[in-house]
Parts: C-alpha cells; structure tokens; sequence
C-alpha cells in the first residue's frame, strides 16, 4: 500500500493539493470546543492536548520570548496559544494519516531522541534528570511520555516521506540521481593528543596574568550552585497495614496538613511522638547529593517543591511516584550562589590553560604538515608513515548536507570541501578540520562521476508506471476519508 501511495503522490502539485485539503479540513473542523471533555483544550479523533500540556508548553514559549527581550501583549499571546494548539492538530493528523498507510514507530528512534534531549556535553545519558524531568516538571509517567513520543516520531517520518514522495519531479530524480552515484573516497590521518602530545613541548608557563584573565572570563564556571538544608518528615506506608480499609494517602496528608498548619512546631520533637513518622535533617544539598532514606527523584521533588520558598517556609505536602511515602519539608536554611576564590581554583585553571595551549599547539602543528605535504606533493600514506601515524581510508562518500563522513564522524566542512570543483585525485583537502576534539587531514583517493545514461534509461522505466491525474484522484479519495473519520475541535484563544 505504501509502494503504491509514494509511486501515485509525486509532482509539487500534488503537495500543495494535501497542504490545502489538510488546511481545509482543520479549518472546517477545528472551531467548536465542544466535545473536548473537561480539562482539554484540543482533540483529533481520540487524540487530545490537555490544558496541563498546553500550559507547560505555552509557559515555555512565553518564557523563550522573554529570555530573547520580547514583550509578548495579551493580543500577542493569543496568537501563541493558536501556533501551539494548531501545532497539536497538525502533528495529530499526521499520526493518524501515518497510522492509516502502515507507517509504525521507530522505538530506536524514539530511545534516540530521549537519549539526545536527556544527555549532558559528552553524551552521557542521565537517567535520574530525565526521570525527574517528566515526573515532576510534566507531571507524567515516562511510559506515557515516551509513547507520546512516539506519535510524535511517527508523525514526522510520514510527514518527511509524503514530502519526498510529493517531489518526485523529473528535475528531483535527476538530483538524488547525481547525489547517489556522486561519490568520493579519501586516505586521511587523525591527529591527537594521545597520538601527537610527545612531539609538542610548551616552553612557556601558564603567567599570573593569564590566570587573572580567565578566571575574569570565566566567573560562571567558577561559581558554586545554591544549596539548602531540610527538616523533613517522612510518613512511610506500612508493608502490613492493621486496617486495609484505611486510605494511606488520605490519612498521611491529613495528619501532615495539621503540622504544615503549626508553622511553629519542631518536627524533630513532632516525629519522637509519632510511630510511623520519621525525622530526617538533611546537609546542605542541591540536585546531585544523595539523601539516606529519600531517592534521588524525591530528593529532586522536594528541591523542586521549596525553590520560591524562603527559609523557615515549608514545602507542599508531596507524595513519592509509587504512592509509598508522604513528605513535609521545612526549609532551614539557603546558600547563595558565589564565585569562588582565585587561590581556591587556581590549580584548576593551570590545569584549563595548559590544555588549551597543548590544544592550539596541535593544531599548529597539524597545520604545518598539511603545508609541508602539500608543497611537496607528498603521497599522504607514505609521508604520514614518516611521521609515526598510520593513515586510513573512507570510501563511496557522498555528499551530505549534515556532514555525515565514514569513520571520521561528523564535518560540515569536509563534505562542503570534498565536492569542491578544484579538487582532483591525489589533491589534498585545503585546511586542517576539527572533529571532535581530533585534527585530521585528508587526502582526495578516487572521484566518481555519476553515469547520466544509466539515469536516463533508469528514468523512462520510472516514469512510465505514473501519472499526475491518478495521483491527484489518488491524494484526493485518501483525504476524504481522513475527514469522514475525524473530528477535530479546538478552544479559542479567548476561552483560554
């Protein structure tokens, strides 16, 4: 079905026809908010944006704008609130439509996405952050969220296919043709510190004044997070409660409410009195300490709950994601921010500086046998071999706007300077390229040029099986029936 669908959607004509039949069919259903059902703001079909969801989004582009020196007026606002509702219409249709032709989630993509989103500068995954995250700043399982990322997935790889489909033009053919059978293959070598840091010395040391002038450019680096020191009562569910009829959570925030009640009362002595509450006081803590008794994501939850709150206040009454344990925290002391002392991190900053010299002097130094090598029209293997480094190969490059390379990684740059149309075979690439915190340098293999006759014969037979008329009946029957099966309504922005 899908084969038949892409080989019947192919003229930018076609395009425009789903974009005006999808904008129509919002349109003609997307102005009534009844049947939403309470505490929702938009429904497609089944699907539905809850006003929870909408206020966090819509608090985050407000914030974005502010950030960026933009006063949003009321007026403006509202038209905020219209992009993110037709947003969600949008992307819903796209999951239904995508559903309908057979289109199914990538759960690899899906871990991707969260793995890219939920990952610090190196890469590294942070399973606590991210489960803090969705439980505590959206208010939802992880299972539903990550299938809630899936529609989302799903719904842009049916979008990028219809697209792809849809453009299919002669002149389109002839491109991807050209870009598929455009390939390059290069000898490169990599240039590190762990491979090159023998050969560099750095004769001069790191002065007094260049210690004062990164420590000056660099406050924020050097500055200690806020922290906060807790009482905290614990009202933990029995394994084996006396009386099952009794409801945990009822009764623990009934008795917590009469203590949050008495700001006065010392809930040190409170607990003494107690059988199942505890007392915990914790250290001066902020989201990476560990807590004895209270897991990461309540220590997390806790933090979250008391950040508008000043010293002596207490938190809300919060309950742990498996409903086992009840808190009450009492703020009982707050850290500020501060820079650190110059003296306290000057062996850090030692540290930073000699790194980046070591760094600029690798790159000097690759810059120089890129130059020496070039003059003398040097084979890359063999004068690499010289010098103590074993070269290596990427074969059957094409070009690639994101800078996609094998072996290599990621260079917008060498793909860009690989399709230059000065480069011969056996020609070096112009510069040193970064990737990666390594240095390479990269020598032009083989060109292949891509055979238009095999294209022409290849595109006659394609084209031959299509038409634009039975694509358009074809576009036009599969939107018809996405509107006789959904219903789409919206609040306006005034209803807001």
């Amino acid at each position: 079905m899908i084969r038949s669908i892409r080989d019947e959607i192919s003229s930018w004509y076609m395009q425009l026809v789903l974009i005006l039949l999808v904008l129509s069919f919002i349109s003609f259903y997307g102005w009534s908010g009844s049947g939403l059902g309470a505490g929702n703001v938009a429904s497609v079909g089944k699907e539905k944006l809850s006003l929870q969801d909408f206020q966090f989004q819509l608090q985050n582009r407000l914030q974005y704008f502010q950030s960026q020196g933009i006063n949003i007026t009321k007026e403006q606002q509202g038209f905020v609130q219209d992009m993110i509702i037709g947003g969600f219409i949008n992307e819903r249709i796209l999951y239904t439509n995508a559903k309908q032709v057979g289109f199914v989630t990538s759960t690899d993509q899906v871990r991707n996405n969260i793995r890219d989103a939920f990952s610090d500068s190196e890469g590294n995954f942070n399973f606590d952050f991210y489960n803090n995250y969705v439980r505590n700043r959206l208010g939802k399982n992880p299972a539903i969220f990550e299938k809630e990322e899936g529609k989302r997935v799903l719904a842009q790889t049916y979008q990028s296919w219809v697209l792809a489909s849809s453009l299919q033009t002669p002149l389109a053919l002839e491109t991807d043709y050209i870009h598929n059978n455009d390939k390059r293959s290069i000898s490169f070598i990599e240039i590190s510190l762990d491979n090159t840091e023998k050969k560099l010395s750095l004769t001069e040391e790191i002065s007094d004044a260049e210690i004062q002038e990164h420590y000056n450019q660099n406050q924020e680096t050097y500055t200690t997070l806020e922290t906060r020191k807790f009482d905290i009562l614990r009202f933990e569910q029995p394994e084996n409660p006396e009386d099952e009829s009794i409801d945990f959570a009822q009764k623990s925030r009934e008795i917590l409410t009469l203590v949050k009640n008495d700001p006065d009362l010392d809930y040190k002595t409170y607990a003494e009195s107690q059988d199942q509450i505890d007392f915990q006081e914790t250290d001066w803590v902020t989201y990476s300490d560990a807590v004895d008794n209270i897991s990461s994501e309540d220590l997390a939850m806790i933090i979250n709950s008391s950040l508008s709150l000043k010293e002596g206040q207490q938190t809300d009454i919060l309950q742990s994601r498996d409903g086992s344990v009840v808190y009450l925290a009492k703020i009982k002391g707050i850290t500020e921010p501060k820079v650190k002392e110059l003296d306290e991190v000057r062996t850090q900053i030692i540290t930073v500086l000699t790194t980046q010299k070591k760094e600029q002097q690798l790159k000097t130094y690759a810059q120089d046998l890129l130059s020496q090598w070039t003059k003398n029209n040097a084979t890359l293997s063999e004068a690499a071999k010289k010098k103590g480094y074993e070269s290596q190969h990427a074969e059957d490059i094409t070009f690639s706007a994101d800078g996609n390379i094998p072996v290599i990684g990621t260079s917008v740059e060498i793909s860009k300077d690989l399709f230059a149309q000065s480069l011969k075979e056996q020609d070096f690439l112009p510069k040193v390229y970064e990737v990666q915190d390594k240095y390479y340098i990269a020598q032009m293999d083989k060109i292949q040029i891509p055979d238009m006759k095999t294209f022409t014969d290849k595109k006659i037979e394609l084209w031959s099986v299509s038409s634009q008329e039975i694509a358009q009946n074809k576009l036009a029957a599969l939107s018809e029936r996405t509107r006789e099966r959904t219903k789409i309504f919206q609040l306006q922005s005034e209803e807001l």
